[in-house]
C-alpha cells in the first residue's frame, strides 16, 4: 500500500513534516511494513487543490492500493471568515475525490504541546 500525505508546509524543513515524522516513528512501525510513504507539500492550505497531477503522477507510479490523506490545520475559523471559507471548501473537494482528511486543532504545535 501507497500513503500519500499531503502536508500544508512548504518543504521537508517545515515544523508539518517534522512533528508528523516523530509521530509516525513514536508510535508507528510503518518502515519495514511494506507500506510506502510519499510526502507533498502543499506550501499554504489555500494551495490544495494545486497537488493533483502529482498525486495522480504518484498513484500512477505505483502498482497497487492508494491512500491520499490531506492534514490541515484548523486555525481559527471563528474569528476569521476566510479560514472558514477556505476549510469549507477543502471539505468537498476531499469528499469528491475520495481523500481522507485530518485536522489539526489550530495549529500541528497545538496538537503536540497540549495546549
Amino acid at each position: 500500500m501507497q500513503v500519500i500525505i499531503v502536508l500544508e508546509t512548504k518543504n521537508e524543513d517545515g515544523s508539518d513534516k517534522i512533528y508528523l515524522k516523530a509521530i509516525e516513528t513514536y508510535f508507528y512501525k510503518i518502515r519495514g511494513s511494506g507500506i510506502k510513504i510519499s510526502y507533498l507539500y502543499m506550501k499554504g492550505k489555500g494551495n490544495y487543490f494545486s497537488q493533483e497531477k502529482k498525486i495522480q503522477t504518484l498513484k500512477r507510479k505505483y502498482d497497487g492500493e492508494t491512500k491520499v490523506i490531506f492534514i490541515f490545520d484548523v486555525d481559527i475559523p471563528d474569528s476569521h471568515i476566510d479560514q472558514r471559507e477556505l476549510n469549507g471548501k477543502i471539505i468537498p473537494y476531499c469528499e469528491k475525490n475520495n481523500y481522507d482528511m485530518v485536522w489539526y486543532n489550530r495549529t500541528v504545535e497545538y496538537v503536540l504541546t497540549d495546549r
